[in-house]
């Protein structure tokens, strides 16, 4: 629809690739050096790492260039209030679309989930009172959120659902069935999502594998089965082999 155009974020993508080529200028030059025994090996892995961060800075650069793209979020006709080119602020209105806006959720799968989802797959959403087919709408090129991809989910028209309200999307994929588990027994080890079993009053850490989640909710893949206990509860301060209380319900009273 439209590219958003930042003048800092041009000069700092300029000032990257210029820090890139006097980054590889100088590693060649570090290398014929060295072959000559003019330089050492600690400079030569100095002039690579600096080639390698101003290469991945540069790269980051460009992905935030490129996330400034504007989409539309619904099919219809546009309408510019500005003209290219046009300086604008936070808030300015900048297009209109004249056509019936298209209702969707959006869900958070893991990035291998991902690979296996195609536009327009069927979805069942449902809210506990309502459930319909959706379809696939859009899918995520970054996984900033957890480590997870966005899916948007276009929900039929006249569906029920309001803006904010939380449903349960139900993607239909081969291979083993999920295991949910509740959110607050889910922790971050190392980049890595960890849930703990509970086995004679000792937890074990084991890893999982992030499928989609919800606000309380959360699809898991790992090696779990239904008859264990999770730990719930004060998990960030668990470790491998820690004796754990269990407490019931009746306990809590």
């Amino acid at each position: 629809m439209a590219h958003n155009v930042s003048p800092a974020l041009q000069a700092q993508l300029a000032s990257a690739r210029a820090q890139l080529k006097y980054a590889n200028i100088a590693l060649k030059r570090t290398l014929a050096l060295a072959h000559e025994k003019l330089q050492t090996d600690l400079d030569v892995a100095l002039a690579q790492r600096n080639q390698a961060q101003a290469e991945s800075s540069l790269v980051t650069i460009q992905q935030q260039a490129n996330e400034q793209v504007m989409r539309a979020p619904f099919a219809g006709t546009l309408h510019y209030l500005v003209a290219p080119g046009t300086v604008v602020y936070r808030g300015t209105p900048v297009a209109t679309i004249n056509g019936r806006a298209v209702p969707w959720v959006d869900i958070k799968v893991s990035p291998a989930t991902s690979h296996d989802i195609k536009l327009d797959e069927e979805a069942e959403v449902s809210d506990g009172t309502w459930h319909g087919m959706g379809h696939v709408l859009s899918i995520g090129k970054n996984a900033r959120s957890w480590g997870l991809i966005q899916i948007r989910i276009k929900l039929p028209v006249g569906s029920p659902l309001i803006p904010g309200e939380w449903a349960r999307v139900k993607l239909i994929q081969d291979g083993a069935p999920a295991t949910t588990v509740p959110r607050t027994a889910l922790i971050m080890h190392g980049g890595k999502a960890v849930v703990f079993i509970i086995t004679q009053h000792h937890a074990k850490e084991v890893p999982v594998q992030i499928l989609a989640d919800t606000q309380k909710k959360v699809w898991v893949k790992g090696p779990l089965k239904a008859s264990e206990r999770i730990a719930i509860s004060g998990v960030t301060r668990l470790k491998n082999d820690s004796r754990v209380v269990m407490a019931t319900a009746q306990d809590n009273k």
